[in-house]
């Protein structure tokens, strides 16, 4: 059956349910900017600490049937996907309760889902 898979599709056929499970585990494996790109957006006149990030995106993972990264592999990730998504490097100097936090200027959670 290999071979014939092969033979006159030039790979292994999969079932629907195999793709699938394919599917979620390529995206569990970059769930980080998964998240960023179904819930963050440029927005000129806000910005999102890292914490509000990190806490939306071990809400998300858990809805996708994803086990969130390691907090160090967020942290480690999150800023060059932010430069490479939304153009926006950490800033040190973003406000929260009166006091300056880590974070990324010019972007929104697309909803009121997550954050402030």
């Amino acid at each position: 059956m290999l071979l014939k898979d092969i033979q006159t599709g030039g790979d292994i056929a999969l079932s629907a349910a195999q793709v699938k499970i394919v599917d979620g585990l390529l995206a569990e494996s970059d769930s980080l900017r998964h998240f960023l790109l179904e819930n963050v957006v440029q927005n000129e006149s806000s910005d999102l600490s890292t914490t509000e990030i990190v806490e939306a995106y071990a809400e998300y993972c858990p809805l996708k049937g994803w086990n969130p990264k390691p907090i160090t592999v967020i942290h480690r990730e999150l800023e060059s996907l932010m430069l490479e998504l939304f153009g926006t490097s950490k800033s040190h100097s973003i406000r929260r309760d009166d006091k300056s936090t880590k974070g990324f200027r010019r972007v929104a959670f697309r909803s009121r889902q997550y954050g402030t």
